[in-house]
């Protein structure tokens, strides 16, 4: 004897059980068998193996204890160092290394507070600006005018456009 038809949680869709009854399906994957909500997947449980695209560029990194950064732009690759920094009445002593492995860099430095505020500080000193080229080192000095403060030191491009950034703690 074939038992009774039963109804889902809703009561609006009848469901044949029987031994006779066709085999259940669910909706396809995606729509909602009520019809009235999309399935979304369940946000507290990512899906397993869960693996982040890969970026389309990462922002260069400085390595691990140290003051290096690796520094791509427009054909040029390298490493910018700063090799020693010092504080003195007059501001911020930095003495920075920038390496070419391909291409041709011209470069300048500023700097900025750390704490919010809106001061850009030019660079002076022997390395203010530079060039480096496919398998040169330019080393030299640069000073920035300014507070005893951690500092953020920006390797800019010749006009001033920033590359990539290094901090020097207070």
């Amino acid at each position: 004897m074939s038992e009774p038809p039963t109804h889902d949680p809703r009561g609006d869709h009848e469901q044949d059980t029987g031994p006779d009854a066709p085999p259940v399906q669910g909706p396809p994957q995606g729509i909602d068998p009520y019809g009235d909500q999309p399935d979304v997947p369940d946000m507290a449980t990512p899906p397993s193996p869960w693996q982040a695209p890969p970026p389309a560029a990462t922002p260069p990194t400085a390595l691990p204890d140290s003051n290096t950064i690796p520094v791509d732009y427009e054909g040029f690759k390298g490493q910018w160092t700063i090799t020693k920094s010092t504080w003195d009445s007059t501001g911020l002593n930095l003495e920075v290394e920038v390496k070419g492995t391909s291409g041709s860099l011209g470069f300048s430095f500023f700097a900025l507070d750390t704490d919010g505020g809106s001061n850009q500080y030019k660079a002076s000193g022997a390395l203010a600006t530079g060039t480096v080229t496919a398998g040169g080192t330019t080393t030299g000095r640069v000073h920035f005018n300014k507070s005893h403060q951690t500092t953020l030191v920006i390797l800019a491009n010749s006009y001033g456009r920033q590359i990539t950034a290094l901090t020097v703690d207070a």
